[in-house]
């Protein structure tokens, strides 16, 4: 790890300012990444592997207050004879409110002909050593082998010869259908709970090590916070009360084992900055530490402004520590029987055969992104957290990343769920395709207006009535087809674009009360 100390920091920008020939220059922040050094071997044999391809991804650390890292840049190596690979010192302008910068090195990425790729590994002082597995043929080096997140140009051969494991083979028409495919199930997922519900349960956060889980509870206007043992999530453990000054704060744990409150900047503060974080640091609030097991003893210091030197997120396992070599992507399918957007997880083990399974409910809340390299992977590295909606408001699960096993762990019930909506009618038809269609003819032949909006009404049965108006602007309501989907909504207005006949207003319907 390679530290860049204020006294260096200032020497820097002021030999950038004098470079410059201008007094008046604004002093810009320079990253210096580590050298690199390091070697590629066979893991039966310990020969030197030559021509394998390495990529080395650089990440700034502001302060070790908190884990979050800032991607600087990836380069790409290919192994001598020896197998050995190295870069030197560089320095990179960027753009950083905090003087503490310390850089990191890691090895993401090595693919070589005949061998699996490995997992990433962390560059010392002393360099990096890799030892790479003979692979048993094509299928077990795709399986081990994952992309690197690279920008264009930063990594071709490394890419390149990834895609050439990954052959794409679908026809345009493919391309097409999957792309139409996609185009549905984001309309769909319009009239479905996730996007139209919310709480009990409002954030959730995993502490550094993966020993503690963290989620927020939403009770009218008041608000707690839970703390368990990822060992034993459903375990019950007294609430912890916070501050209700300030709405609208997320949840951040520390690498010092401490659970934060902190505050979303505002719109003026982000036009300003790039960073979520309230640059003031008001509205930082310690809620617990697991030094003390309890929350801090005074008021005054749980609600002291904490200056944050980087901005907080939802920890989001990065793979280092509890990757284990897998892999996970995500597919989204249409549910047969909700009507809505089903998401089905496939976790690729390396060597074991890869597993796919069905995640429960609908994402809600700001929730982990399967099928990226970013999870909430607890300890024991086989279960995964996550905010969804399984029928009975936003909850907290646990999911088995083995079996597909899941159960909800914060025994909340709930949540406010929305009952009217108003979508474009594009939107209803891209969303409804054949049933749009069924309710256009309903209210045609009933005598509405073809060019008028329309609204339905949703009985919790699913039974559906359509209201929407003729020529002269007489109301008409007809029984239309079941609405074919799982929703929480009541009443979904169909808008349309363009002024009505001779009135110069968007034709809306006479709307009955709900």
């Amino acid at each position: 790890m390679s530290e860049f100390r204020p006294r260096a920091l200032v020497l820097a920008l002021l030999s950038l300012c004098a470079a410059a020939g201008s007094l008046a220059c604004v002093p810009v922040p320079v990253l210096v990444t580590p050298p690199v050094k390091g070697q590629i071997k066979d893991a039966k044999t310990g020969q030197p592997v030559a021509g394998a391809v390495v990529v080395v991804r650089f990440d700034a650390r502001y302060d070790d207050l908190l884990p979050d890292r800032d991607v600087i840049e990836h380069r790409e190596l290919v192994s001598a004879a020896d197998g050995s690979f190295a870069l030197g010192r560089s320095a990179v302008a960027t753009f950083a409110l905090w003087p503490l910068v310390r850089s990191e090195a890691r090895v993401v990425g090595v693919i070589a002909d005949g061998y699996r790729c490995p997992d990433p590994q962390l560059v010392s002082d002393a360099g990096v050593s890799v030892a790479l597995t003979p692979a048993l043929d094509d299928d077990d080096r795709r399986d081990s082998c994952r992309p690197v997140g690279a920008k264009a140009g930063e990594a071709p051969r490394y890419l390149a010869a990834w895609e050439s494991l990954h052959p794409r083979v679908d026809t345009h028409a493919q391309r097409e259908q999957n792309r139409e495919l996609e185009r549905v199930l984001e309309a769909r997922g319009v009239f479905g709970f996730g996007e139209n519900c919310s709480g009990p349960i409002v954030d959730l956060a995993l502490s550094p090590d993966g020993q503690h889980v963290a989620w927020m509870l939403a009770d009218g206007n008041a608000f707690s916070v839970q703390i368990r043992s990822t060992a034993a999530p459903a375990a019950r453990s007294a609430p912890v009360s916070i501050s209700q000054a300030r709405p609208g704060r997320r949840l951040a744990w520390t690498s010092q084992g401490e659970l934060l409150l902190w505050e979303p900047a505002g719109e003026l503060e982000r036009a300003l900055s790039p960073s979520r974080l309230s640059p003031s640091g008001e509205g930082t609030e310690v809620v617990w530490r697991e030094s003390q097991s309890a929350p801090p003893a005074s008021q005054a210091e749980r609600g002291a402004p904490r200056p944050l030197p980087v901005e907080p997120a939802d920890l989001r396992d990065e793979g280092d520590a509890r990757w284990l070599g897998r892999s996970f992507r995500i597919a989204r399918e249409l549910d047969p029987e909700s009507g809505l957007p089903r998401e089905r997880l496939r976790v690729n083990s390396g060597s074991q055969e890869a597993q796919s399974f069905v995640l429960p409910g609908e994402p809600c809340g700001p929730h982990g992104e399967f099928g990226q390299p970013q999870l909430r992977i607890a300890a024991d590295t086989r279960t995964a957290f996550d905010l969804r909606d399984t029928g009975a408001g936003c909850g907290v699960v646990s999911v088995d990343l083995q079996t597909g096993e899941w159960s909800r762990v914060d025994g909340a019930r709930g949540g406010r769920c929305e009952v009217e909506r108003r979508v474009p009618a594009t939107h209803f038809r891209t969303a409804m395709r054949g049933y749009a269609g069924d309710v256009t003819e309903a209210l045609m032949h009933a005598g509405a207006d073809a060019s008028a909006a329309f609204s339905l009404r949703i009985a919790p049965d699913g039974s559906t009535t359509a209201i929407s108006q003729d020529v002269r602007g007489e109301l008409v309501r007809v029984a239309v087809p079941r609405f074919p989907m799982r929703t929480p909504l009541r009443k979904v207005e169909v808008g349309v674009i363009g002024p009505s006949r001779g009135t110069g207003q968007a034709p809306v319907p006479r709307l009955e009360p709900l």
